[in-house]
């Protein structure tokens, strides 16, 4: 994968399966996270660095962060997860950095594409609540 940050639109800017990596630009979720917390630390360590993409729906090989496989989304859970993530963005992150969240149709379902770009400003919190693990 070319690690130019540009938004993921289309399933061809896709890494393939088998050829990429985990890295400190590109993260791999098998499933959505249940927690828009978790969501909201992903964005922030990444506008925290240099930016990156989070992949919901992508299956990773546990031992070397290798892509194995996408495990797609359907349209709702696709939709749902999308906006998760701009939610999580806008209600737990201060300040809110900038990300373009995407649906990306591939092998007849969907992957989540976020592109969460540096925020070099200042340093991007994550506010807890005392039920973050319910959020």
């Amino acid at each position: 994968m070319d690690y130019r940050l540009e938004v993921i639109e289309r399933a061809n800017q896709l890494p393939n399966e088998g050829g990429a990596y985990e890295t400190l630009k590109f993260d791999m979720k098998a499933a959505p996270s249940k927690s828009e917390y978790e969501r909201a630390k992903d964005i922030a360590a990444f506008a925290n660095a240099s930016g990156g993409h989070i992949l919901v729906g992508a299956f990773e090989e546990q031992s070397s962060g290798r892509l194995l496989r996408y495990n797609p989304l359907n349209d709702k859970a696709a939709i749902a997860e999308k906006n998760v993530y701009e939610h999580a963005n806008k209600n737990f992150c201060s300040p809110v950095p900038v990300i373009d969240a995407r649906v990306v149709s591939i092998n007849s379902g969907n992957v989540v594409a976020v592109t969460v770009w540096p925020f070099p400003g200042q340093i991007v919190g994550v506010k807890v609540t005392n039920n973050k693990a319910e959020q």
